[in-house]
C-alpha cells in the first residue's frame, strides 16, 4: 500500500523548508504519495497543492475576518 504525506505550509518559509524536505525523500525513492498546501516551491518539486498559500495566507486579526468564509 502506497503512504500518503500531507504538507500543510502557512507561509513562504515553511515552503522552503517542506520543499527542501519533499526533495531528500523522493531522492531516497520511497514509495510516497504527496499532497500539499504550499506555495511555488512545493510546486517546482511536482506536487499537487490544493490551496496556494498565496490565496489563503492573511496577516492581521482584520485581514483574517474578512476572509474567513473565503
Amino acid at each position: 500500500m502506497q503512504k500518503k504525506i500531507f504538507i500543510i505550509t502557512g507561509e513562504s518559509s515553511g515552503d522552503k523548508i517542506a520543499s527542501y524536505i519533499i526533495n531528500h525523500i523522493k531522492k531516497k525513492k520511497f514509495n510516497i504519495e504527496f499532497l500539499a498546501i504550499g506555495g511555488e516551491n512545493i510546486k517546482s518539486q511536482g506536487i499537487n497543492c490544493i490551496f496556494d498559500i498565496k490565496d489563503i495566507a492573511f496577516m492581521g486579526f482584520v485581514d483574517v475576518l474578512k476572509n474567513i468564509f473565503f
